[in-house]
């Protein structure tokens, strides 16, 4: 991702983190992420998305939380995915478990 798109992206990132924390569920938490770190630009999920990376429907019954964790946090020289090894672990949890639940 280039340096334009990260500082909307992190700005809206800490927004977010910055609720208090019963004003997030953690399903919830994890949307606002996916939804903030703009994957779906790059997948299809539910009716919306983009083409250019897997669709995510079904995807906790595809792969294990460990799998998920690890595509999420190590990059990849063959892949243009970004990695997101820089999440705390909270919100890696919030993300997986919202990865998960599609």
């Amino acid at each position: 991702m280039n340096d334009v798109l990260k500082r909307p992206v992190l700005a809206l990132l800490v927004l977010l983190l910055m609720l208090p924390a019963g004003a997030r569920s953690a399903p919830l938490a994890g949307q606002d992420l996916f939804k903030a770190l703009g994957c779906r630009g790059c997948h299809l999920a539910g009716a919306s998305g983009g083409s250019r990376g897997p669709a995510l429907d079904g995807l906790g019954k595809r792969l294990s939380p460990k799998q998920l964790r690890q595509i999420l946090s190590v990059r990849r020289e063959a892949s243009v995915m970004p990695s997101y090894g820089h999440l705390t672990e909270a919100e890696l949890a919030a993300l997986l478990n919202y990865l998960q639940s599609l």
